[in-house]
């Protein structure tokens, strides 16, 4: 760094600590690099002394207090910083390099100067273990990824082999590593794999880096980011957030892919040639060579990641919360004139309120939940039988409340089979084309109320048409009374005789009688 003249230096520190300009700003006026300027400021702020004070010394004097190393002793004089020491400090949250190094010169007065204090400790850590080399703050950061190199397992039930998905994850601080390994990508195993890193770690960092994978990011450009809806969920509940390494940004992800690079050959190739039956027996073999490793002294650090993540990482891990995240998954619907949205092939009631609506719709393996503007208006069990419906009396409006304290599928059923067994069987019928029996009452009970103007079999007959035909409505029901298209049997087919030599024609006859 070219040395300016002292009257230059004071202009820069005047225009910081007086005019207070940005650094950028003091570059642009004074034509000095922003790196010198900023250097320049953080010398001065080490000094102690005011604007005013500075600007009063003469230059020899505040050339002394900003570089006291151009009259220094040699380093070899100097004593050394405790490396090992200052490597893992400075991963602790709100420690600094200059809070770092005045606790050095408190303990060695005649030591290095600021700059070539950092210099020497960051010359250090970029000889440590590639995994340690960059500085995380504990309890920060957690990057997760899988594995390019798989593993195989046998399918019991075909004999074939299947590639298992090998999850790693990774916290920045310690570089303490969490090993899963599940039958594939989907979200649900990729946040299934994500819950139990957090409870291996005993917390749960504040932000997660994911590679680009579909399980995680819908779109991510410079201009847009778009997340997975399940995968956001998740953050979410854990009060965590999720930023996706940059594309063709390498260095956002060098922590886990060195990290998965240490997996694949401390457990990965020493499981290359066993023969495994399913996932859970993978994960059961992973677990203790997942632990060695965490529990191998790192170079240089003399200390395990385990030890790192226990002494420097867990009590700054956000807490994790009483239950496990369940994976659900996110619709978004409209509500129905009955009231209900349809989920995978189910129908679940709001209040009729909300009727033609836009809600939100998150469902788990056990659970439907439905949301307006944020509020959460229904909650419901998950059905699994398709075309199945919960409804919930207090959705209903008044009329359909009166309607199923005065009717039930028993009490329509018995009227119907006074009636006959295709009565009976339309009006079943009807009930399991609606997403309730309550919103087919009025329809069952109007064509049973025909039987006041036709006859028992006339009714039963209509009954029978209509089902031949699909026609579950009372209209139709009406149609085929009115018009007793019951009574029409199909035609029967009459086949034209074919036609060959044997068959005489009046050619013939005309033929025999000009003979006579």
């Amino acid at each position: 760094m070219k040395r300016l003249a002292m009257a230059m230096v004071k202009d820069v520190l005047r225009l910081r600590f007086q005019n207070k300009l940005s650094y950028r700003a003091i570059s642009r006026s004074l034509g000095v690099p922003k790196s010198t300027v900023l250097d320049y400021c953080t010398r001065f702020q080490i000094t102690g002394l005011s604007i005013e004070e500075g600007l009063k010394l003469l230059d020899n004097e505040l050339e002394d207090k900003l570089f006291p190393e151009r009259k220094a002793k040699s380093r070899n004089n100097r004593p050394l910083p405790d490396f090992a020491y200052i490597a893992e400090e400075i991963r602790k949250k709100g420690v600094t390099w200059l809070l770092l190094w005045q606790e050095y010169k408190e303990r060695h007065p005649e030591g290095y100067n600021y700059t070539q204090f950092k210099k020497y400790c960051q010359d250090y850590i970029q000889r440590l273990s590639p995994t340690m080399r960059q500085i995380y703050y504990a309890g920060e950061t957690m990057f997760v990824d899988y594995s390019g190199l798989t593993m195989n397992m046998v399918d019991v039930s075909t004999g074939e082999e299947k590639a298992v998905q090998i999850f790693v994850a990774v916290l920045g601080a310690s570089g303490a590593v969490f090993v899963h390994a599940t039958p594939n990508q989907k979200q649900s195993s990729f946040i299934l794999s994500h819950t139990l890193a957090f409870e291996y770690f005993g917390g749960v960092p504040r932000q997660i880096i994911p590679d680009n994978l579909k399980s995680a990011v819908i779109k991510n450009t410079r201009e847009t980011l778009e997340l997975n809806s399940s995968y956001l969920d998740m953050a979410r509940y854990y009060n965590t957030v999720i930023i996706p390494a940059r594309p063709n940004h390498p260095k956002d992800k060098a922590k886990v892919e060195q990290a998965v690079q240490g997996i694949q050959r401390w457990i990965l190739a020493k499981l290359r040639n066993r023969v495994f039956y399913g996932v859970e027996e993978i994960n059961a073999v992973i677990k203790p060579l997942m632990e060695q490793y965490n529990e191998k002294k790192i170079r240089g650090i003399g200390k395990s990641r385990f030890e790192l993540l226990e002494e420097l990482e867990r009590q700054e891990l956000l807490p994790l919360p009483k239950k496990r995240y369940q994976y659900r998954e996110h619709l978004l619907r409209t509500v129905h004139l009955d009231y209900h949205v349809e989920v995978a092939g189910n129908y679940y009631s709001v209040p009729y309120q909300y009727i033609k609506s836009k809600v939100d719709v998150w469902y788990s393996n056990t659970t439907v939940e439905i949301f307006f503007k944020g509020k959460l208006i229904a909650v419901h069990p998950r059905l699994f039988i398709k075309g199945q419906a919960s409804t919930l009396d207090e959705h209903m409006p008044p009329n359909h409340v009166l309607s199923k304290e005065r009717w039930s599928p028993k009490r329509i059923f018995f009227w119907a089979s006074k009636i006959g067994l295709n009565t009976t069987k339309l009006m079943k019928m009807i009930m399991e084309s609606r997403n309730h029996p309550v919103n087919a009452y009025r329809t069952c009970i109007a064509i049973l109320k025909l039987s006041d103007e036709y006859s028992a079999k006339e009714l039963e007959l209509s009954c029978q048409k209509a089902i031949s035909i699909g026609a579950f409505t009372v209209k139709s029901v009406k149609t085929i009374l009115k018009t007793k298209s019951y009574q029409q049997r199909p035609k029967k087919d009459i086949t034209p005789l074919n036609k060959h030599e044997n068959i005489r024609g009046k050619q013939y006859y005309k033929e025999e009688k000009e003979e006579k």
